[in-house]
């Protein structure tokens, strides 16, 4: 018995896609997020957040930013769960209650959302599509 494996250990040893990479990262969207007033279409993101977001680059439309929000004091590890995604690191991202594509993202940061005003004014973001991790 001691070949049997978790399944955790398995997927992390055979799901890898066709692009090298883990399965999809579940998401739920938010909607449009104003950076300023934190507003977006359910709730206030700095009454709701004190964990971190990451900011992603639509791979298929450049430029079109993309944040993330997390419960977590950093980015989501990457799949296998032993490292941090890196810049220009890739991640596919689908709805996690229909489990369609949302997008592909290029990893460009992140931050404590309480630095979220002035790190997206270095980048020149005053509003994105905001979504949660599930």
């Amino acid at each position: 018995m001691k070949n049997l494996r978790t399944f955790e250990e398995f997927v992390n040893e055979n799901a890898l896609n066709e692009y090298g990479r883990y399965p999809d990262f579940s998401i739920l969207p938010l909607g449009q997020v104003n950076i300023n007033t934190g507003k977006c279409k359910y709730f206030n993101i700095y009454d709701t957040y004190d964990g971190s977001v990451e900011f992603y680059d639509d791979t298929k439309s450049p430029g079109n930013y993309k944040l993330v929000f997390t419960s977590g004091v950093g980015p989501i590890l990457n799949k296998g769960g032993k490292d941090e995604p890196k810049k220009d690191d890739i991640r596919p991202f689908n709805h996690d209650q229909t489990f369609k594509p949302m997008f592909v993202g290029k990893f460009i940061s992140w931050c404590k959302v309480s630095d979220l005003k002035d790190v997206a004014a270095t980048m020149g973001i005053k509003s994105a599509l905001g979504y949660t991790y599930k």
